[in-house]
C-alpha cells in the first residue's frame, strides 16, 4: 500500500482517458480520435454502496456512489472525463465519469 506526502494511504491508481485527434483519411473523412489511459495519481477510492444525488456548484443535480481521494496539487480533471481506479496489480476497481472535482487543504475529491 502507497503512502504519500500527507502519510495517508492512497492504495490505488488513477487514470484518466485522454483523446487525440488523428486527421482525417485519404478520401478527407475524419478519422474517429486515439484514445488511451493516462496515469494520472495514487488514490484511494471509497465506494458508497448506493448512488447520492448532489446539486453542483452551477446547481446542476448529479449521482455519484464513490468518492476518489488524492493528494493536493494533482491536475484538475473536467466533469464528464472516463477515469479507471486500478488496483495494484492493474485491474480496474472502478470506471466511470467524473462528476465533481474538488481541492481542499488536505486532499482532492473526485465524485464518480
Amino acid at each position: 500500500m502507497g503512502r504519500t506526502g500527507t502519510g495517508l494511504p492512497r492504495p490505488h491508481n488513477l487514470f484518466v482517458q485522454q483523446s487525440t485527434p488523428v486527421g482525417n483519411d485519404a478520401d478527407g473523412f475524419e478519422l474517429p480520435p486515439a484514445t488511451e489511459w493516462v496515469f494520472w495519481c495514487a488514490c484511494r477510492e471509497q465506494p458508497l454502496g448506493y448512488s447520492q444525488e448532489a446539486k453542483g456548484a452551477n446547481g446542476e443535480s448529479y449521482s455519484y456512489s464513490s468518492i476518489v481521494f488524492s493528494d493536493p496539487g494533482v491536475p484538475k480533471i473536467e466533469s464528464g472525463t472516463r477515469i479507471e481506479v486500478r488496483e495494484p496489480d492493474g485491474s480496474v476497481r472502478l470506471a466511470g465519469e467524473v462528476k465533481r472535482f474538488s481541492e481542499d487543504l488536505m486532499h482532492v475529491r473526485i465524485w464518480v
